[in-house]
């Protein structure tokens, strides 16, 4: 659910209630008066059922000669919305001006803006939030919905907010269609009374219950800011960045595994001689759970507990969060802390050659790695550790090595969950957090990840023909054992887009489409290579099979 700017930035536009001084040029703009404008992950998204739509409409406008129209009947198990994003602003200020009529006051609706944590009361979650209550417009302040004014039919209202991000509070004031003001306030509580909560995203919407319909309009809509970065232009229709650049990116940024491998349950913190080690986290479980999943700062800093084991995880936990945070020579000293409460169980050597070879000691690193391997040699993570080492020491061809005989006499498992080969993504991917989440690492998970580091590892070189070539076979590999994965066809295609062989890549992320038609990523790359190739009807339609697209009703 996004959406941000799709037009050229017009700034020589009279908009009413934008007022001059420090703030910059308009960051997004629409008048609603075309439907040459385009959806995409960096622009809008419509979200419409068979019952409700957002449209432009010729039937009413503020300025001009149409608006958008929302409308919704209730109990069709959704809600209609028109929602966008826009470049995350974490300080300073937000302008807004918008101007809202509704033909059916008592018909409810929402207008929110919200930060990273989405459409909820929470730090980085609502920033401002206005409801249409059967006729009353209310405004949530500190978490409480506080009447403004009550809505006359077919009349339109300006409203102007300045949101300061800096101090979580907004500035309110309200016009009539005659200029006679309504709503003057200052210094409001946003919804969730703090500081600093981010915003990316706004959105226009029906009864979120759907216990009623919806049935409103908005025109001459404008958001900017005094944010110091200016969203970059769009490259493609509604895109600021292809898969390209963006992999481009990332490969310039995650040169390093700078986090811990998620932990086996409970081999990963038992030594052999700790003849108590599994009833204690067993009876430890809820406080296991909060240490294993992203605990806070101050959590640690202020844990305390009577067990030597439970003591030693902790500390563990801790170098893991300063390993994240790049204080390499600290999380060492917490690993060699927690080494001694632990003893030798895999957990710890693991996380501590990984601070070495970050801190750039990759011989400490490879010794760690490598003696500790000696002692457990069925564990395949050792391979993946191994590989990492070598990528961040720049021995990428004998890291390798490392991988080539897991990754070439892998075997299909029956007994493998089929959302296991379409999620698993990298190391650093949300589908490690998903087995972390899962709390056991699933043992016929590790060798698609020994496959997937010795796929990435070629892309990393820029091999992309032989990245491309080793998904195929990883392919057949599934096929023989009687899986279709999208996610490897869709590797064979990024390979491919990355190594400008488009035709193959389309013809990968086709495949990929067949087996999930709605595996949003492939559609994105597919409409990349359409618009690479020229072949903008295609694209549009695409794109739009995402995102919608704002057509008159």
């Amino acid at each position: 659910m996004r959406w941000s700017t799709a037009v050229t930035l017009i700034t020589c536009i009279f908009l009413v209630g934008f007022k001059t001084g420090s703030f910059g040029s308009i960051d997004i703009q629409y008048d609603f008066e075309s439907s040459e404008v385009d959806s995409g992950p960096d622009t809008f998204e419509i979200f419409e059922q068979s019952s409700s739509s957002v449209s432009l409409s010729r039937e009413y406008a503020f300025r001009g000669r149409s608006s958008l129209h929302i409308q919704d009947f209730r109990k069709n198990q959704t809600f209609p919305e028109f929602q966008g994003y826009f470049p995350k602003v974490s300080d300073g200020s937000v302008d807004i001006v918008f101007a809202l009529m509704t033909p059916n006051p008592e018909e409810r609706f929402n207008i929110a803006f919200a930060g990273e944590k989405h459409f909820q009361l929470a730090q980085n979650g609502f920033g401002f939030w206005l409801l249409n209550d059967g006729g009353t417009m209310r405004h949530v302040s500190n978490s409480i919905p506080k009447r403004l004014f009550d809505l006359v039919p077919f009349q339109w209202y300006l409203f102007e907010i300045e949101l300061n991000v800096t101090e979580g509070e907004y500035s309110l004031t309200v016009t009539d269609e005659y200029g006679t003001e309504v709503v003057s306030l200052a210094q409001q509580a946003h919804p969730i009374n703090a500081k600093r909560s981010n915003l990316v995203k706004y959105s226009f919407a029906g009864d979120l219950k759907d216990h009623g319909n919806a049935n409103f309009f908005i025109d001459e809509f404008a958001l900017r800011t005094d944010f110091a970065d200016s969203p970059k232009e769009l490259v493609a229709p509604g895109r600021r960045s292809l898969f390209i650049d963006q992999w481009n990116g990332y490969h310039k940024r995650a040169q390093n595994i700078d986090f811990c491998l998620p932990p086996k349950l409970p081999y990963d913190f038992i030594d052999v001689y700790n003849t108590d080690g599994l009833k204690v986290l067993q009876s430890n479980v809820d406080i296991l759970r909060s240490l294993l999943v992203s605990p806070s700062e101050a959590y640690l800093a202020a844990f305390d507990h009577d067990q030597d084991l439970i003591v030693g995880i902790a500390h563990w936990a801790e170098g893991c969060l300063l390993l994240k945070n790049k204080d390499y020579d600290a999380a060492v000293e917490r690993f060699e802390t927690a080494s001694g409460l632990i003893g030798n169980a895999p957990a710890v050597p693991m996380a501590e050659a990984l601070a070495y070879a970050n801190n750039g000691q990759s011989f400490v690193a490879q010794s760690i790695a490598s003696y500790s391997h000696a002692q457990w040699p069925d564990d395949v993570r050792w391979e993946v550790l191994l590989a990492a080492i070598g990528f961040m020491s720049d021995q990428i061809e004998s890291s390798e090595q490392a991988l080539v005989y897991v990754a070439n006499t892998l075997q299909g498992d029956k007994s493998l969950a089929g959302d296991l080969m379409e999620d698993m993504g990298w190391l650093s991917s949300l589908a490690m957090s998903k087995l972390r989440w899962q709390f056991v690492f699933d043992e016929n998970a590790e060798a698609f990840i020994v496959a997937e580091q010795y796929y990435y590892s070629l892309l990393w070189q820029d091999r992309f023909h032989e990245a491309e070539n080793y998904a195929l076979k990883f392919i057949r590999l599934l096929e023989w054992h009687g899986y279709e994965s999208p996610l490897w066809f869709e590797r064979a295609g990024d390979a491919a887009l990355l190594g400008d062989r488009l035709s193959p890549a389309e013809k990968s992320y086709a495949h990929t489409l067949a087996l999930q038609d709605k595996r949003l990523s492939a559609l994105q790359k597919l409409a990349d290579v359409y618009f690479l190739q020229g072949r903008a009807a295609e694209e549009r339609k695409v794109r739009e099979s995402i995102f919608g697209a704002l057509d008159f009703d």
